[in-house]
């Protein structure tokens, strides 16, 4: 009876240190390694979408700027100067109010200067902002835009050309604080920085743009030809949750050969599964935020660049949109009732085009639609007809209209030149209403 308890005590201990061995190189490092690929690929999307929070802040910035360039008042005036019919004093006493009340119309400007002939024609300064701006000389007649420190506060300075007729008549330089944003993208575990890239990191394999040094993981977003963000994370604290999950289960297994099998069970399958889940399905929310404008329900700006990157010789119809008078309507109205000019808008739309095509916001009260059509005529029937649709909406004090601009799009490849027709084309329009 000892020689069988003895044995069947040997047996026992064999089968326990075999199903031990089995449960880590078989249930539990495969788990553990599948949670953490989830959890980097989490870091990833987070990490991608605090960088498209940035770029449609830059975009907003950039846009603003453009419209400022582009206010007809202020504009014929300085045609008049450029045609010898007014001196440059009265020309910069007439524009200096009516610049400072469109500066006063943006978002977060530190500074901002009107050049015409080399020479500052009106400034407009905020929050004590006492930095120094690019010289003169620097500065391009394209429309161009620096992301730097300045004095402790992160500037985006957009450079816009003021144009009419194609000659450049002079640009205005606007600097914007990206303080705030910056702020935001810096909550939580995964922190965020803009820089030049660097050379000591060491790229994860098996991840594209993902890389890392002996503390932390790094996510590279080129934001532009002249930005870089870092996205990045402390090991320690982006495995916390995984370091947590492994000493839990050595406890498990610790506690006794009886228990093992059910603990190796209940604490690396189970509840490794669950962790994955909520990863999994922390990552699918992500992607709904980031693939979905939060106002509208319109598709985002990032859900229209990983969209073109997957269909890049597939033909299409773009119409670029922008609602007339919306700023109008934002000041006259308040907000409230411009946000529900842009969801109304958009359920209009939606109504107009097929199942498959996409509205996609694209900055403020600017739309593009991406139609599977390829009949031109189709298509402007559709648009007109969004128009009809608008015009018979009686929830507001005023008519909803849009100007817009329609291109053929032999492959997506080239969507974003056929981008700038369309846009060319949209103003055309907006400025044949405003004739």
């Amino acid at each position: 009876m000892k020689k069988l308890m003895n044995r069947t005590r040997s047996v026992f201990i064999a089968i326990m240190a075999l199903s031990l061995v089995l449960g880590i190189f078989g249930i539990y490092k495969p788990m553990k390694e599948e949670v953490e690929t989830n959890v980097l690929n989490n870091f990833q999307l987070i990490s991608s979408t605090k960088a498209a929070t940035l770029k449609e802040a830059m975009n907003k910035s950039i846009q603003g700027t453009r419209s400022l360039s582009s206010r007809t008042m202020i504009k014929q005036e300085l045609v008049a100067y450029q045609n010898g019919a007014i001196t440059f004093d009265a020309l910069k006493t007439f524009t200096q109010d009516k610049y400072a009340d469109g500066v006063g119309a943006l978002e977060n400007v530190m500074y901002a200067q009107r050049i015409v002939d080399q020479t500052v024609l009106c400034e407009v300064v905020n929050d004590g902002y006492v930095g120094n701006t690019v010289p003169l000389a620097t500065v391009k007649e394209a429309l161009a835009y620096y992301l730097e420190d300045r004095e402790g506060k992160t500037c985006l300075e957009v450079v816009s050309p003021i144009i009419e007729d194609g000659k450049t008549m002079g640009y205005d330089r606007v600097g914007f604080c990206l303080n705030d944003i910056v702020a935001l993208l810096n909550q939580g575990n995964v922190h965020f920085e803009i820089g030049e890239r660097r050379n000591d990191l060491n790229l994860v394999v098996g991840h594209e743009n993902l890389y890392e040094d002996d503390f932390n993981y790094y996510q590279v977003v080129q934001i532009d030809d002249q930005t870089v963000v870092y996205s990045y994370a402390s090991k320690k604290e982006l495995f916390k949750r995984v370091e947590m999950i492994t000493r839990r289960s050595a406890v498990y297994v610790v506690v006794g050969y009886g228990l093992m099998l059910l603990l190796v069970h209940f604490s690396i399958i189970v509840y490794a599964r669950r962790q994955i889940e909520k990863i999994s399905a922390d990552r699918d929310g992500y992607k709904i935020r980031a693939y979905r404008d939060s106002l509208t329900d319109a598709y985002s700006r990032l859900y229209f660049e990983m969209y073109v990157s997957e269909h890049l010789d597939d033909a299409c119809i773009l119409c670029m949109l922008d609602l007339d008078h919306f700023k109008a309507i934002n000041d006259q109205y308040g907000h409230a009732i411009g946000d529900a000019v842009l969801k109304t808008f958009v359920e209009t739309v939606k109504q107009s085009i097929q199942e498959d095509d996409l509205v996609i916001r694209y900055g403020g009260d600017e739309f593009i639609i991406i139609f599977k059509q390829l009949d031109m005529a189709v298509v402007t029937e559709r648009v007109e007809h969004i128009k009809v649709l608008l015009s018979a909406i009686q929830t507001f004090e005023f008519e909803i209209d849009f100007s817009y601009g329609i291109a053929e799009v032999p492959v997506i490849r080239q969507i974003y030149d056929q981008i700038k027709a369309a846009d060319q084309e949209m103003y055309h329009d907006k400025r044949k209403k405003a004739i």
